[in-house]
């Protein structure tokens, strides 16, 4: 039998990689995969150093779409050659990099939508997919469904329901799952991690004042507006979950960190 334990985090534009020692509460954790979103404004090369700072190795980094995924340097987790793999849910577009580029629009405004994904190996042979996305914000009702179905279709093409799975995501729900999220999740056979508190809290957020005037005239504290952006979604034969806690990190976002074991 074998363990791993996977956190997903929103890096906030790669505020938690910028920080000094941001990702230190994941060594104290052991945490073995870390899935990134919103890696921008940092090339591969520095992704690379301050992840091996803090005891990590980057296997894979796709720019467009600010998705990482990196590996405890201490893991007995093998990465086999061609396991990574980026597909695009929605490119940027072409005119719109060139015009971005010209006009220096920052990289974070014209990202590409993806899910990025390696296949692991752990010591006793077993393969385990990890796999990060970050789909388009819900108030975009029209793209975050289409970034479902691709999500959804790619997913069921491109790995076996019996394979340990494990999807970890700034999903862009609020104030949690929708409908079209619960659909996705059951055709895929994806069930999520308990989570009992929110992963995204509107107090310091650009929304905050908004939502001090909201609770007020809704007689509600300011956390009945948080929200549960976030996700550890599994599924396959063998692959357990044993537990999750939701730790504050250098982010607009708070981390998810589970522990599974592999039948």
């Amino acid at each position: 039998m074998a363990a791993i334990r996977i956190a997903t985090l929103n890096t906030q534009i790669g505020r938690t990689l910028k920080s000094a020692h941001g990702l230190r509460i994941f060594a104290k954790h052991q945490v073995d995969v870390l899935l990134l979103q919103e890696v921008f404004g940092m090339d591969e090369v520095l992704v690379r150093q301050v992840l091996h700072l803090e005891g990590y190795e980057l296997i894979a980094f796709n720019r467009p779409t600010g998705l990482a995924i990196a590996l405890r340097s201490s893991s007995s987790f093998a990465v086999p050659n061609n396991s990574v793999a980026i597909h695009i849910l929605q490119d940027s577009g072409r005119l719109t990099k060139v015009i971005a580029r010209h006009a220096h629009i920052p990289e974070h405004h014209i990202r590409a939508r993806g899910v990025l994904t390696a296949t692991l190996l752990t010591a006793p042979g077993q393969k385990v997919t990890v796999a990060t996305t970050h789909p388009t914000v819900f108030i975009r009702h029209r793209s975050r469904a289409a970034h479902l179905q691709s999500l959804q279709h790619h997913l069921a093409d491109t790995y076996s329901a019996s394979q340990p799975l494990i999807l970890g995501a700034d999903m862009n729900h609020y104030p949690g799952p929708g409908n079209s999220d619960v659909m996705f999740r059951t055709i895929n056979q994806l069930t999520e991690v308990p989570l009992n508190e929110a992963t995204w809290l509107i107090a310091g957020t650009k929304y905050e004042r908004l939502a001090r005037l909201a609770s007020q005239l809704n007689h509600q504290p300011m956390r009945a507006y948080d929200g549960r952006l976030d996700t550890m979604l599994f599924r396959g034969i063998g692959l357990q979950h044993i537990k999750t806690t939701v730790v504050p990190i250098e982010s607009d976002h708070r981390s998810i960190i589970s522990y599974f074991s592999i039948l």
